[in-house]
């Protein structure tokens, strides 16, 4: 008997089994937030990520934890304390209906 674990899924197979807007979710680069007054972009603030408005709470981590199964009163109340369930919703609203659409270049 080998001590070997058992391989990985490959990136194909993981990505089969999200769905399309789970797939597209979450990448964040793929979604123009400059319109969504719940996050903003500061040069200097985490790199200049698209963070939740007046924090350092990573847009991203929104929705990999949203992506993941968490609610968003899970994001919102235990996750990110202090986020709010609403904002989480809102957030998470911005992205599904941003989906596909083309990201201005600078």
């Amino acid at each position: 008997m080998s001590n070997v674990p058992p391989p990985l899924p490959s990136p194909s197979h993981t990505c089969a089994m999200m769905t399309s807007t789970e797939a597209d979710m979450s990448d964040v680069n793929e979604i123009d937030w400059s319109l969504c007054p719940d996050v903003e972009s500061v040069p200097g603030r985490c790199s200049g990520a698209w963070v939740v408005k007046d924090s350092r709470i990573l847009v991203e981590g929104v929705l990999d934890n949203y992506d993941d199964g968490a609610s968003p009163e899970e994001i919102g109340e235990e996750i990110f304390a202090g986020l709010g369930a609403d904002r989480a919703r809102r957030i998470i609203a911005y992205a599904r209906s941003r989906v596909g659409q083309p990201v201005p270049h600078a």
